[in-house]
């Protein structure tokens, strides 16, 4: 699926086209594809894998549905709408730079198999608290930043390393959620150590 101009209001995108009397599945939509439109809804339908880089940014997005076919949500996909809530498919393996920024996210589960969270992924929301799974091996810059966050829950109990602060600065206002026997860890690793309160589930 390549550039649509002029798109408004709810759309269901198709898990099939006809071309020349014969029919393609729809597997990606591409970069770009319905960016810097006037989209209030989305359903993305279960033959999609990939949604490509700022494939939705700069709409007016409320509502999006996206199928559990999904594995890799790119760069910018749904940045600058009005999200404030979604539900990611539990297929994601990565959530690209800036995927979710400038929304009104308040709440957000980040699914079990995703491995990494870009940079600024969930830049400016409006989110309080945020579940990190296990299998997260990297955290990209500023992922959670400009947001309200008072708690971070961990589930790995070998901490993440980090090269940069994913979150504010204003980590020892603060709490940390590490699994039960990790929290000596945490309390010695870079950036997790600043955190203000750090406690064991």
């Amino acid at each position: 699926m390549t550039h649509s101009y002029g798109v408004k209001g709810d759309i269901i995108i198709l898990s099939t086209v006809n071309i020349n009397n014969k029919q393609y599945s729809v597997t990606t939509i591409e970069e770009n594809a319905l960016s810097y439109n006037e989209l209030t809804s989305v359903v993305i339908p279960n033959s999609i894998t990939t949604i490509g880089n700022e494939a939705f940014a700069g709409n007016k997005l409320k509502n999006v549905i996206i199928s559990n076919s999904i594995t890799i949500i790119g760069n910018e996909a749904f940045s600058n709408n009005k999200l404030t809530n979604i539900t990611i498919p539990n297929n994601v393996t990565r959530i690209g730079n800036d995927a979710f920024s400038y929304n009104r996210l308040t709440n957000i589960t980040i699914p079990n198999n995703v491995v990494s969270i870009g940079e600024f992924a969930f830049f400016d929301n409006n989110l309080t608290s945020i579940t990190i799974p296990s299998y997260v091996t990297n955290i990209g810059d500023r992922a959670f930043y400009n947001n309200q966050l008072n708690n971070v829950i961990l589930k790995s109990s070998t901490s993440i390393v980090l090269a940069v602060n994913p979150f504010d600065n204003n980590l020892s206002k603060m709490t940390l959620h590490v699994p039960k026997g990790s929290k000596e860890i945490y309390e010695n690793t870079n950036v997790w150590e600043e955190f203000g309160n750090i406690t064991n589930r």
